[in-house]
């Protein structure tokens, strides 16, 4: 039998948890839907910055505190990969690899995932040595020499809470320019780390296991260096795939589009998080805006 609820919440990161909490305390019937572990990124950060009055706060502890939330609440938090979402009417109708179910309205809050690393060898060895998540499999490099492939500040975090656990870390910066100096200048003064700027990555080196990694630079051409793990730390691209219905809500690169309170062409249909296209993704926006969508609930659900 089809479960109907008045909202459908898909995705449990920061901004589908803060929505299923609001929406909760409105009084609207809800579901949770997540495919894989509750808290999204911030499973995959260290620390968050910016939080009024906190220096640091622990990305997956807050994740942690968010879900337990969910939990004292009762609210329904169910495993389910969304494979369509269709509309009939003024209902929709939300298919999972779990179930199907039906509601007012749904709000996508899928967020974006690891930018896959494409060179030879990359996907052969994923799993074998090649991952995209320091806080997830750094421990399995404890006194190993690793390199982390990025230029944002999330692959400058990321080797330096590797270079707390393996015993050599090499850094390529694809894109020097957007490496943030400050974070450069502390990775410098470890002595367990190798900044190479301006690297290009070839090719994931070994058969069963990552052991080392061509890469090219302007200055000194190809060069291979032995390694135990490369962690690709290269940006995002959105989890669409549940929207594949809805295109014109879709920019040419994935996102979604919707106003600032995640509201979309299609009435009903709502777009969060970092799902939504715009320029700034930071964790305490998408947790504003999940409060911010509830608002919009009740001019499409039916009491």
């Amino acid at each position: 039998m089809m479960q109907q609820v008045d909202v459908i919440i898909v995705g449990a990161g920061p901004a589908g948890m803060s929505a299923a909490l609001a929406a909760h305390q409105v009084g609207y019937s809800l579901i949770l839907l997540e495919k894989s572990m509750p808290g999204g990124k911030l499973n995959t950060y260290q620390t968050l910055e910016g939080f009024p009055g906190y220096e640091h706060v622990s990305a997956q502890q807050f994740g942690l505190d968010l879900y337990d939330a969910l939990t004292k609440k009762d609210i329904q938090t169910t495993y389910g990969d969304v494979q369509s979402i269709e509309k009939k009417g003024d209902r929709f109708i939300v298919t999972a690899d779990t179930g199907t179910y039906q509601s007012f309205a749904v709000i996508m809050a899928t967020g974006t995932k690891e930018k896959p690393l494409t060179i030879p060898g990359a996907e052969a060895l994923f799993g074998q040595g090649v991952s995209y998540c320091a806080a997830c499999d750094g421990g399995f490099f404890k006194d190993k020499d690793v390199a982390v492939i990025g230029s944002d500040l999330h692959a400058m975090e990321e080797a330096i809470f590797l270079a707390n656990i393996c015993h050599h870390i090499y850094v390529l910066i694809p894109q020097p320019g957007l490496a943030p100096k400050n974070w450069l200048v502390k990775l410098n003064q470890l002595a367990n780390v190798t900044i190479i700027e301006g690297a290009t990555p070839l090719q994931v080196m070994g058969q069963d296991a990552v052991t080392g990694l061509r890469y090219q630079t302007v200055i000194h051409g190809e060069q291979d260096i032995l390694l135990d793990g490369i962690f690709p730390i290269l940006g995002w691209v959105p989890n669409f795939q549940p929207l594949q219905a809805f295109q014109t809500l879709l920019d040419q690169d994935g996102f979604g589009l919707a106003n600032r309170e995640g509201v979309s062409k299609i009435p009903g249909l709502f777009i969060i998080g970092d799902l939504q296209a715009k320029a700034l993704r930071r964790v305490k926006n998408v947790i504003s805006q999940g409060q911010l969508v509830v608002k919009e609930l009740a001019n499409v659900i039916k009491r």
